[in-house]
């Protein structure tokens, strides 16, 4: 018996649910992600509508005890990863863990603020900034952005337990960073597969359909590159455009700017500039007096 652990954001809906539908448990055409309505079937699904089995401790998720249950192993800060997936495996004999590698960072936490919470997890989580979160909007943009790049990158760190990742007992637990799931999809649908001794029966064609389906719809998974681009454009002051960014793509690089010794004169920047050019001439060597 196997199950799925990840912290939200990191794809385990869509995994559980690829594992179900290479086995011939949905039609082929069925998608999770977004709306489809079959010839000759009512049922539609949108981003998690599918028979999935999500609890939500690894409490439930043993008493439960059901072949590819998804949970989220972590839920306050004092549990480690270790603890929670030995828990696990009290029942399930096979775990898969699914998380973000540092490359992956930027499209994780992207994921979570705009795909957990409809108000968004920044919204949702604001009192781990302030002490009402409602005082969190009277900020200036500028002061959110500041504040977000001293503590949501370490926040995610922690959250997915990433130190503990190469502590975790592989005899029993596959670990899979997301960017497989981008980069190595067929791959990896099989050797997971093949671990679970579950039967495919759709075609290697069909699965990268899926894929590419999936791929087309995730506006994220390539930030982590386009941030590692924009920064070095800027300490270079070379010109790019920096048109769509999310509040999680700019805190990351003010981030970035700071862990390469430069600051930004942030204090009353609203609104992002529109080219790396243009943020170059606000930036200034964390050492200058």
């Amino acid at each position: 018996m196997y199950c799925i652990a990840y912290p939200p954001g990191a794809y385990g809906n869509f995994i559980g649910w690829t594992l179900e539908w290479i086995q011939g448990k949905y039609p082929v055409e069925y998608r999770p992600f977004k709306k489809t309505l079959v010839e000759d079937s009512n049922i539609s699904f949108n981003n998690h509508a599918w028979n999935s089995i999500e609890t939500g401790s690894v409490e439930k998720a043993c008493s439960i005890a059901q072949n590819g249950v998804i949970v989220h192993p972590i839920e306050t800060a004092e549990q480690l990863l270790t603890t929670q997936i030995k828990l696990l495996n009290s029942v399930y004999d096979k775990i898969i863990y699914l998380y973000p590698e540092i490359n992956d960072f930027v499209w994780h936490l992207n994921n979570k603020n705009s795909k957990v919470y409809a108000d968004g997890w920044l919204k949702h989580n604001a009192h781990l900034l302030v002490d009402d979160k409602n005082n969190w909007d009277d900020y200036g943009k500028w002061q959110q952005r500041e504040h977000l790049s001293f503590w949501w990158y370490n926040q995610n760190f922690t959250e997915v337990r990433y130190n503990e990742v190469d502590q975790l007992d592989k005899s029993y637990v596959k670990s899979v960073p997301i960017n497989q799931i981008r980069d190595n999809f067929i791959n990896l649908v099989t050797q997971l597969a093949q671990s679970l001794e579950l039967e495919i029966v759709v075609s290697k064609d069909q699965i990268n359909d899926l894929h590419s389906d999936w791929l087309q719809r995730e506006i994220f998974a390539y930030k982590d590159k386009l941030i590692l681009d924009l920064v070095d454009a800027i300490i270079n002051n070379i010109e790019l455009d920096m048109i769509d960014l999310t509040i999680v793509d700019e805190c990351e690089i003010q981030r970035q700017l700071r862990v390469k010794g430069y600051e930004i004169r942030c204090y009353g920047l609203d609104d992002w500039p529109k080219t790396t050019t243009q943020l170059r001439e606000v930036i200034y060597e964390a050492d200058e007096t």
